[in-house]
């Protein structure tokens, strides 16, 4: 995600996740998603979207062995707010997401 999108609030979330990667590509959008579903890269984070900025991905995410979720680890839907954690596979995600849940 561009990290204008990350609030105050959520950046010391961000913080841990982006403390544990290696390389990191900000604003790619639903690029940075594609290379997800490639295994080109291993998490996508975002904050300050909307549901049909991202519920086009939950199939794609799926279909190549990925898994997206909010930042509390519940799968997307209708309800789902502005925060979203993808990963190239479940295990990515489960490392992921303890280090961004709340």
């Amino acid at each position: 995600s561009n990290p204008d999108f990350i609030s105050p609030a959520e950046r010391p979330r961000v913080e841990r996740l982006r403390a544990a990667t290696q390389w990191r590509i900000y604003g790619g959008s639903c690029y940075s998603y594609g290379l997800l579903a490639a295994g080109r890269t291993d998490v996508a984070i975002d904050s300050g979207l909307s549901i049909h900025d991202y519920a086009p991905y939950a199939p794609i995410l799926a279909g190549a062995g990925g898994v997206i979720t909010d930042w509390e680890g519940r799968p997307i839907s209708i309800r789902t707010g502005r925060q979203i954690l993808a990963a190239g596979d479940p295990q990515r995600h489960a490392e992921a997401l303890a280090l961004v849940a709340a």
